[in-house]
């Protein structure tokens, strides 16, 4: 790999969708001084290291075992990260430069629940992201726990948009979200339920700086549609708190 990315002078695009170029205890690294944008989809356990030696990288996409560590990360330039991580060893397996190396993102995905274990796990290492504008927390059930997420969100004083994508987690989140800045929540799966309606409010109470909640709520019939659209709009907010509903067929 590594004398395939010297011989390709102007390379700015990567996409690696397997996990043989890993195998062993191998020494991975990315080093290019032109690639832009790299893909990384592989879930094969190993015992290696990786290192992103990509001062030019804007978007990166990454889903891997965390390996044993990173001895070099070198992201400068990361705008969008959506990062897909598994964890499955936290005394073996450290991932605290790569955390701390993406203090620059602008945009950030946390696209699984392990994801988020492995921030909480890791929380120290969390970085202060001066430029993150846009979070997206993918959750996969209700009963995703956010006990990371306060953490995350006092970590940037910037944040502006807040995506749920997923179930809305009915757990309540640990810690406090101190000065929130976020101004637009918007939550893609919402069925209305008691527990819900209760981690609405939540969100309304903590988030004190929302100017715009937009919801898809799951609902086909008129009765559970006025239902979920009377009890979101009776969350007490702030007058300058606006709330979308917006309606679509309920996920199987």
């Amino acid at each position: 790999m590594e004398e395939l990315l010297t011989a390709c002078l102007v390379l700015e695009e990567l996409t690696i969708c397997d996990g043989s170029w890993q195998n062993g205890e191998w020494c991975r690294t990315m080093s290019s001084l032109t690639l832009k944008k790299l893909t990384i989809k592989s879930i094969r356990f190993n015992n290696s290291v990786m290192s992103f030696d990509t001062p030019s990288l804007a978007y990166l996409e990454y889903t891997d075992v965390v390996p044993r560590e990173y001895p070099i990360v070198n992201l400068e330039s990361l705008v969008e990260a959506r990062l897909d991580l598994y964890c499955p060893r936290f005394h073996i397996s450290n991932p605290t430069n790569l955390i701390k190396g993406l203090r620059n993102v602008e945009v950030l995905e946390i696209s699984s629940i392990r994801t988020s274990e492995m921030l909480y796990h890791f929380r120290e290492a969390i970085p202060v992201f001066s430029n993150l504008i846009r979070l997206t927390i993918t959750t996969h059930f209700y009963s995703y726990h956010w006990k990371y997420f306060p953490i995350l969100v006092k970590k940037s004083p910037n944040l502006h948009t807040l995506i749920i994508k997923g179930p809305l987690p009915v757990f309540k989140s640990e810690g406090e979200y101190g000065s929130c800045p976020v101004k637009v929540l918007k939550i893609t799966e919402y069925v209305g339920t008691i527990a819900e309606l209760e981690k609405m409010k939540h969100f309304l109470e903590k988030l004190s700086s929302l100017e715009l909640v937009k919801v898809c709520a799951c609902a086909i019939k008129d009765k559970e549609k006025d239902r979920i659209t009377k009890d979101l709009l009776r969350v007490p907010r702030s007058s300058k708190c606006n709330i979308k509903i917006k309606f679509c067929e309920k996920t199987k």
